[in-house]
């Protein structure tokens, strides 16, 4: 199994004003998705996110709080 994350300064740089979650993105283009299964908090619980990895052929599991309903 690989894994691959980001840490903040470290593991994948960003530009200025460019956030986790669109540097994530960035990365995602990047990795051999096919199978894997991506995971995330609740920052990654987004319609972009989630389309991407599966456009790639892979799945994804991101936790949310109970206080997230939809």
């Amino acid at each position: 199994m690989r894994l691959a994350w980001c840490w903040r300064k470290r593991g994948v740089r960003r530009e200025e004003h460019e956030g986790e979650f669109s540097a994530a993105l960035a990365l995602l283009d990047h990795l051999p998705l096919r199978e894997r299964l991506v995971t995330g908090d609740a920052l990654y619980c987004q319609r972009e996110f989630c389309e991407r990895v599966l456009a790639a052929a892979g799945q994804y599991l991101v936790t949310v709080k109970e206080n997230q309903p939809t």
